[in-house]
């Protein structure tokens, strides 16, 4: 019967197999998790409250979060896509010099 509560995980599983949005996934996943262990809405939100007021990275994994979805959401995968994409011939030399030839260019004449 413990074991029922991992069924959480079986949610990320199914919705990332799936293409669901991953905010909602991981979302639907803790409260899956938190019903099946008898937390109840009250107790997740509650507890997740708690975590929030003591530790101060929660705080910071819920904007991360936020920002992802946003960023998604606003075409971040199809702009990753295509950049990797333009880099397709590219050797690591040309990685490395393309920066570096920026940095170290002749000085411009004022």
């Amino acid at each position: 019967m413990e074991y029922l509560v991992l069924l959480g995980i079986a949610v990320v599983i199914v919705g990332f197999a799936l293409r669901l949005d991953s905010i909602l996934i991981v979302f639907l996943a803790a409260i899956v998790t938190a019903l099946l262990g008898n937390l109840g809405i009250d107790g997740f939100l509650t507890t997740l409250g708690e975590s929030f007021v003591s530790n101060r990275s929660v705080a910071l994994f819920i904007i991360i979060l936020l920002v992802t979805g946003t960023l998604e959401r606003n075409g971040l995968k199809q702009a990753a896509a295509a950049l990797i994409g333009r880099a397709k011939g590219a050797t690591p030399g040309i990685i490395i010099a393309r920066p570096a030839s920026c940095v170290w260019s002749s000085p411009r004449s004022t």
